[in-house]
């Protein structure tokens, strides 16, 4: 008699534990293939925004803001001419601001920064440009060049007519330059007396609108960034101020000099300044004034010896006494 087969069945699984168990599953797939899908069509409808020649940010439309008052007619209307070479984009541009900010710099040297972009659809932009300010001149031969903080050569104009800036026009001159150098609008002078002179020119320009007592009572008009301060020659980077009655002020380096200079901070040359005005009103009669050195200023006259400046001090008689 043969033995019975033995036989195995599997086990069956319940329906509903197998619905159950492939509910989550088919909700994650599902919800992946609507994002998919969902992307796709987004990405093909930005694709057509980006190409809808209604949302390109024409140049002749791009600044929405009014340039600086005392800059000439003729520079206002260079500027804008040099926007016009802002290349064309959508306003669904990726990367939209950035890549404005960058074009809109390097359309033109006046433009120093851009701090704000704000799009206005469909098609407009409203910048707000940071435009660069001259602060002081630079003859060669005919020509008068307007330079910024940094020594960058913004304008030029003949000497013998008046200048165009006429609401605002650069106080200081700088002298005692490489006659050389020829300039190049846009860019920024070689000679690194000229950039000592013009962050000199900036500083000092600050203070004076910060601190009106200065300049009415000693005309500064120009910065001298030659003349010899020792037997070997100038100092890199040391320059003089010099006055209506050509009294120079040794003023040292500017602030932002990149050389790190610890000498005076510019509130401590102010006042050291003022201690020697006081003294002799509008600098008269002095040849030199130092106001780089730490302690008292110093000056000299009638081709003496340096005179240290010491602080006044009122010694009038107490009172009852002769």
């Amino acid at each position: 008699m043969k033995a019975a087969r033995k036989t195995t069945s599997k086990p069956r699984i319940d329906p509903r534990i197998l619905r159950d168990r492939l509910t989550p599953i088919a909700k994650i797939v599902a919800g992946v293939l609507v994002l998919v899908v969902f992307g796709l069509a987004s990405e093909r409808v930005a694709d057509a925004a980006r190409k809808d020649p209604r949302y390109m940010v024409d140049p002749t439309l791009l600044v929405q803001q009014t340039l600086p008052h005392w800059m000439p007619n003729e520079v206002v209307a260079n500027v804008r001419e040099h926007l016009r070479s802002v290349r064309p984009r959508s306003i669904f541009a990726d990367d939209f601001e950035d890549d404005l900010r960058s074009d809109l710099r390097a359309a033109s040297w006046w433009i120093e920064d851009v701090h704000g972009v704000e799009r206005l659809f469909p098609n407009r932009v409203r910048v707000d440009m940071i435009m660069r300010k001259p602060v002081a001149t630079i003859d060669r031969g005919d020509a008068r060049y307007f330079v910024d903080a940094e020594g960058r050569v913004l304008y030029s104009e003949a000497r013998s007519k008046p200048t165009a800036f006429v609401s605002f026009a650069p106080r200081l001159h700088i002298r005692g330059t490489d006659e050389t150098e020829t300039f190049e609008l846009g860019t920024i002078a070689s000679d690194p007396q000229i950039i000592a002179g013009a962050r000199v020119a900036a500083e000092v320009l600050e203070v004076c609108s910060s601190d009106r007592r200065i300049l009415p009572r000693v005309q500064l008009l120009a910065i001298d960034v030659a003349h010899p301060t020792t037997g070997l020659g100038a100092i890199p980077g040391v320059v003089h101020l010099v006055t209506d009655r050509d009294v120079l002020i040794r003023w040292g380096r500017a602030r932002t000099d990149p050389s790190g200079s610890t000498e005076q901070p510019v509130e401590r040359k102010v006042k050291a300044l003022e201690r020697v005005e006081t003294r002799f009103p509008g600098l008269s009669g002095l040849d030199e004034v130092r106001v780089d050195l730490e302690g008292d200023p110093m000056y000299k006259a009638g081709g003496g010896t340096w005179i240290r400046c010491e602080e006044y001090k009122d010694e009038a008689p107490a009172p009852g006494k002769p």
